[in-house]
């Protein structure tokens, strides 16, 4: 009986996958009992099928990457076990992570088959990201938010996120499903223009509001690569562009705490810019006020005792020492410094690979060979913008193997490969 409602009917591993946006909100055990249920019923559903995708490049790139993650982990740990017990939790942990292999085998293989409704995840991601946007304008308005919540930091703002000040971040990944939501119920340009330029606001608002820097450089690179993208729609990123920076002024204006902000974000981003690869060299003499780039500096200072093949996982909490210029922390607030030293150059650049074959493959199929409208590109621009971020190298970051980052990591890549075979009206 369950055999056959599985095999007609997608909707539940749909629903579960467009819960992630609810289940990200609730915590991190949510979102991992989320994960394996779909993961369950997805290998119960496509059976061996899962294994076997039509993209072999990319699939022996993703078996290759998760399988020397343990393969690295275990070299680099096993002599060690006695003396931490991490050494063996590391180990343990590199075997779990296989659950992000099976999560993007199986949503690949929703895609590709053409069962993936993409309106649900759409739905979700919109409201909430609607839903966070207002309750934080509502907490720096009233000083407190739709639950009551009083923030703690006078000048970040987490709105139900509580004292967890990742409410920035969650608005960047979710937010060009808001700002293209209207295609869930019209195909009227006007309406889409309108949606689209009342959504921005709302949320370059409510991300500034939030203070989360990283988040909202993000995000308006992510206009800013749209527009690259659909020229037809550069006049309005201008419009916005030129909202942003009036926003920003009264802000700064009028609030201190914002002048503040802007002025340590200023001094410390022009420190990375311009003194970090001196400071990677051993060519600074003095001591720089970033706590960023004290902690990039100690991630790359591990990684050059073995670059090739890397320390393996979560390996900067083990092996980090502090020292003039450098900071210790759970991983080193960088991507690609964290792949570097964890697995080396040969698994980062694996890595990268599988970050560039499905954003090649979505530009070609979107903007070289025009196969689809205005609409079903923005259908699955969502996907595009918020990969993009994520494969973005200059930036701070938290680590990539968490959670939450290598569920939307390889969930969205999953979706972004098959983008072509992705249709708003399936039923």
């Amino acid at each position: 009986m369950l055999t056959k409602i599985f095999k007609n009917n997608y909707d539940i591993i749909n629903i579960l996958i467009a819960l992630i946006p609810i289940s990200y909100a609730l915590g991190n055990l949510i979102l991992s009992l989320n994960t394996l249920l779909i993961v369950v019923i997805g290998i119960f559903l496509f059976k061996f099928e899962v294994f076997a995708t039509k993209q072999k490049i990319l699939n022996y790139l993703i078996y290759f990457f998760f399988f020397y993650i343990i393969f690295v982990t275990i070299f680099n740990n096993i002599d060690s076990i006695s003396e931490n017990e991490l050494y063996k939790k590391h180990i343990i942990k590199s075997f779990l992570y296989l659950r992000y292999l099976l999560l993007f085998l199986v949503v690949a293989k929703l895609t590709e088959t053409g069962n993936f409704n993409v309106k649900y995840l759409f739905f979700t991601s919109a409201f909430m990201s609607l839903f966070l946007a207002i309750d934080i304008i509502v907490q720096y308005s009233f000083g407190q938010d739709l639950f009551g919540i009083v923030s703690v930091d006078e000048i970040r703002r987490a709105g139900f996120f509580g004292d967890e000040f990742i409410a920035g971040g969650y608005l960047q990944i979710f937010s060009f499903f808001l700002i293209f939501s209207s295609v869930l119920f019209s195909k009227n340009r006007k309406i889409f223009v309108l949606t689209f330029l009342l959504s921005c606001v709302l949320l370059l608002s409510s991300i500034i509001l939030t203070g989360n820097r990283m988040p909202l450089m993000l995000f308006l690179m992510g206009l800013v690569l749209f527009a690259f993208l659909e020229r037809r729609f550069r006049k309005h990123i201008i419009t916005l562009s030129f909202i942003f920076l009036v926003i920003s002024a009264v802000l700064i204006n009028n609030y201190k705490p914002a002048k503040n902000f802007v002025k340590l974000y200023y001094t410390h981003s022009y420190e990375i810019v311009f003194t970090s690869m001196d400071l990677f060299n051993n060519k600074i003499d003095y001591e720089v006020k970033s706590h960023h780039l004290k902690t990039f500096n100690a991630g790359i200072d591990l990684w050059k005792q073995k670059k090739v093949f890397g320390s393996g996982l979560k390996s900067f909490r083990i092996n980090c020492e502090f020292d003039f210029n450098k900071l210790c922390n759970t991983h080193p607030h960088n991507y690609y410094i964290e792949l570097l030293l964890d697995i080396g150059l040969v698994g980062t650049f694996s890595m990268i690979l599988i970050f560039l074959i499905p954003i090649v493959s979505f530009i070609k199929n979107n903007y070289i060979s025009y196969n689809k409208n205005l609409f079903e590109r923005i259908t699955v621009l969502p996907f595009f913008l918020t990969t993009f971020a994520y494969a973005f190298p200059i930036k701070s970051s938290g680590s990539f193997f968490t959670t939450t980052v290598s569920t939307f990591i390889f969930l969205f890549l999953a979706i972004l490969i098959n983008s072509e075979k992705i249709k708003l009206n399936k039923n």
